[in-house]
């Protein structure tokens, strides 16, 4: 078969899997390192072997799936405390929809989150919501209108000078805010036209 130039080869090696056994909390589908790899250092070259599929379960009962999922988590003083570095930035931002890191006029990284409402009413109604929420977690985001119609949350510990982990607890639960009422509805993709030949 022929492979354009611009995919990447077909894969020759099998993938191999990890996975947890019994979907127990303390095993995460990792395994110590075998002695010939960590004679090797290949941890100070890579993240994992690519042709290695990890596969991660969570406990199966739900009062511990809950206990990992960040939304189901409080902010805490130690939580907001410790900064995270770009690897544990990078991990939390796969558990939260839409949101970004930036960097202010300050230097200071934040997360944001950029929604689009229908009025200027409905944007100062999401201020509200995300306020109660806010509040409850004693962890408070800076709030911006701008123009009519677009609101920006923006998260960081002030206290800790940058991202920790109450910001990403704030910002999934802030996810889980029922926006619906506030937000445009989703248009229809556009009918294709048919052309006949």
């Amino acid at each position: 078969t022929v492979v354009p130039a611009f995919l990447p080869p077909p894969q020759k090696t099998p993938r191999r899997s990890v996975k947890c056994r019994n979907g127990q909390a303390d095993e995460w589908g990792s395994r110590d390192a075998t002695k010939s790899e960590t004679e090797s250092g290949f941890n100070e070259r890579t993240l994992g072997h690519a042709d290695t599929e990890h596969l991660v379960g969570l406990p199966r009962d739900a009062a511990g799936s809950q206990l990992f999922t960040l939304g189901n988590r409080d902010c805490t003083k130690e939580k907001g405390a410790v900064l995270l570095n770009n690897g544990q930035n990078l991990v939390f931002l796969k558990q939260v929809w839409d949101w970004k890191i930036v960097a202010g006029a300050d230097e200071i990284p934040r997360l944001r989150l950029e929604v689009k409402v229908k009025s200027f009413a409905a944007g100062l109604a999401l201020f509200e919501r995300v306020a109660a929420v806010a509040e409850a977690n004693d962890h408070h985001p800076d709030l911006h209108l701008e123009r009519w119609n677009n609101v920006a949350i923006e998260i960081y510990s002030h206290s800790a000078g940058g991202i920790t982990e109450n910001d990403f607890i704030l910002a999934a639960k802030i996810d889980k805010l029922d926006t619906s009422d506030l937000v445009p509805a989703k248009k229809a993709a556009p009918k294709k036209q048919k052309f006949w030949a």
